[in-house]
């Protein structure tokens, strides 16, 4: 993401040196909220200086990371950093689940992320779907606290006849979660409250839960993904996102060029509020995209369908 870094620092400079109505105009800034105004963003730069150690990246949208100007500073350049909470996943060995309160659709509203979480992250529509930053670890003068209540996982402990860790208690509510026949058994709940999570008291059932658990977290975190996905970009040329469509398994971004190998599964498949497939493409429309950016497209649609994959093997195991 070195491109859009180099893209973020003029802005910066921009937002520090000039003056407010010139940022304006350059910007064409026309609406301001009570909490995000060009002078709260202008005084945090001026105040905090363009300082490596600022420079975050974060998760915008699933699979979709973007850099930007990160402080303790409220009502800055970020209207609403939540520092306290959001500061823990600094430490990239760290991570957390955001978990959606309420929705008004289908509940698909949760994913797992090691950085910092745009508030829209699985869901924009008003309240609903908006994400909550669960962090797995508390970091606290460089001590690692569990983020877990000590009774509650006592509770599981006794239930289950052994210690368990906080990794795998994550992992195994993390499959809960994206289990199909869990968010329809629970359809109008979800709708209206965080979702509750059946404590485990079969040992071998919780252990299948969160190796499945597992692999989903490190596929939603794509890490140790394979170096073929399955998906081909066949065709030279510009690499400009002039449109985004599917059609027989293939993703056109121009009228030549295309992924191939896509399932309409992939391209329709939910996460939160969006299609990841399309979302990320749409937001790109007008771009040209690098050799990096086809990679990482690539590796979205495997993600997709392995998703998907696993979703179902987490009923299986539900029904036995």
């Amino acid at each position: 993401y070195k491109d859009y870094k180099d893209e973020l620092i003029p802005i910066l400079y921009d937002f520090k040196d000039l003056p407010e109505i010139k940022i304006k105009e350059k910007y064409a800034i026309t609406k301001e909220s009570r909490d995000q105004k060009v002078c709260y963003a202008k005084e945090n730069i001026q105040k905090f200086g363009i300082k490596e150690e600022y420079f975050k990246i974060v998760s915008y949208r699933p699979f979709d990371f973007k850099w930007t100007y990160y402080t303790n500073m409220s009502r800055g350049f970020i209207s609403t950093p939540l520092y306290n909470i959001q500061s823990n996943l600094f430490d990239k060995s760290n991570y957390a689940m955001v978990v959606g309160r309420q929705c008004e659709s289908d509940w698909r509203y949760v994913l797992v992320s090691n950085h910092p979480c745009d508030y829209n992250l699985t869901g924009n529509a008003g309240k609903y779907g908006r994400g909550k930053v669960f962090p797995l670890y508390i970091i606290k003068d460089e001590e690692r606290i569990p983020n877990l209540t000590p009774k509650i996982v006592k509770q599981i402990e006794e239930g289950l006849g052994e210690k368990v860790t906080p990794e795998e208690l994550f992992d195994y509510i993390y499959a809960v979660l994206h289990s199909p026949s869990y968010r329809e058994r629970y359809k109008e709940f979800l709708k209206i409250d965080f979702p509750r999570i059946p404590f485990p008291t079969d040992a071998a059932q919780y252990h299948r839960l969160a190796e499945k658990g597992t692999a989903l977290r490190r596929l939603h975190l794509m890490e140790g993904l394979p170096p073929s996905t399955g998906v081909s970009f066949p065709i030279d040329g510009s690499t400009q996102v002039d449109c985004y469509r599917w059609q027989d398994d293939r993703v056109y971004i121009n009228d030549e060029q295309y992924f191939d190998h896509v399932p309409a599964s992939a391209w329709q498949f939910y996460i939160g509020g969006y299609q990841p497939a399309q979302k990320w493409l749409k937001d790109r429309k007008g771009r040209i995209l690098t050799f990096d950016d086809l990679k990482h497209y690539q590796r979205i649609i495997y993600v997709l369908q392995q998703t998907e994959h696993i979703m179902k093997e987490i009923d299986d195991i539900n029904e036995q």
